[in-house]
């Protein structure tokens, strides 16, 4: 059985967002790992200029694949139609980017936003959803999953328990 973690944090603003995540990016950088980054445009580069003021040369570690970065529109567009979530697609989009990151031997820290947009477009079924497939690709593939949501979206307040219940853990109430 693969040791995963999976947990949430709920955000108010873009740059607590960066914040949250660059932390946990450096935590996996220090550990020898590899990091992938699964957000927006405007989240990644704030996030890489977050790691760029720690001190963290990106093109190194590119290079080395130990930052590797995605666009989460494009990868949901990969598995999800209308809001539905077609699950061998699921499988073999992000668990070959899963399988391909932990070939190299390194831990793996994982920071994604596809279930926010889902949330932002109102789709709380597939939000949940979503939230499963990680939970069953946990199962067999050891990785640290931060799931990240921008708040208020598209989703009441029980769409957001039922996320909770999804994950390990739910990081402050609101960062």
């Amino acid at each position: 059985m693969a040791r995963s973690a999976h947990f949430v944090q709920f955000f108010g603003t873009d740059s607590a967002l960066a914040h949250s995540v660059s932390d946990f990016f450096v935590e996996g950088l220090r550990s020898e790992g590899t990091c992938i980054m699964i957000g927006t445009a405007r989240h990644r580069a704030q996030v890489a200029e977050q790691l760029r003021a720690r001190g963290y040369s990106l093109g190194p570690l590119v290079r080395d694949k130990r930052y590797l970065v995605a666009d989460a529109a494009a990868l949901l567009q990969k598995f999800s139609t209308n809001g539905q979530i077609d699950v061998r697609a699921f499988d073999n989009s992000i668990g070959t980017l899963i399988s391909e990151a932990l070939a190299l031997g390194r831990p793996l820290h994982i920071y994604g936003e596809m279930v926010g947009l889902l949330a932002d477009e109102g789709h709380s079924h597939a939000v949940i959803e979503l939230e499963r497939q990680w939970n069953e690709l946990a199962k067999r593939l050891p990785f640290t999953l931060f799931c990240g949501y921008m708040v208020p979206s598209g989703v009441g307040s029980d769409t957001w328990a039922n996320v909770c219940d999804e994950h390990h853990d739910a990081v402050g109430a609101l960062a």
